[in-house]
């Protein structure tokens, strides 16, 4: 018997998440032919962060930050950045960014939105690359 209460209490362990991505898409949108301006709008959805309690409420911070490269190479710093601070009354699986980026006399070509996504409360960190196309 006791064996049987010791075995369900180490099945009844708090199971670490796995903070990753589970969608990001990008959607680029000529705003004018003219002056070569694009929106390029990234949907950004992670699970698997940190959420610390606060009472009833549960608690999140997660940094979403983005780095262009042009289709020459260069490359552009923190195009994007924002925190996703908030608190909640019940946990929630995933959070999601809806990153946006205007670029000016964009070149054509190929670009790279590198997504870094920081769990703030425990400074993990994930990346991912995410081609697109200007024409």
């Amino acid at each position: 018997m006791v064996t049987l209460a010791l075995l369900f209490l180490a099945g009844c362990g708090s199971e670490e998440r796995k903070f990753e991505f589970t969608k990001t898409e990008v959607f680029p949108m000529l705003i004018d032919s003219a002056s070569g301006q694009w929106e390029i709008n990234i949907p950004v959805i992670v699970k698997g962060y940190s959420e610390n309690r606060d009472g009833e409420s549960y608690v999140r911070k997660v940094m979403f930050s983005v780095d262009l490269v042009t289709p020459s190479g260069e490359n552009v710093p923190n195009v994007f950045e924002e925190l996703d601070a908030a608190t909640e009354d019940e946990s929630k699986p995933d959070t999601r960014m809806d990153v946006q980026i205007n670029l000016m006399n964009a070149e054509a070509g190929e670009y790279t939105a590198k997504i870094t996504v920081t769990d703030q409360f425990n400074n993990k960190k994930i990346t991912k690359d995410q081609k697109f196309k200007v024409k």
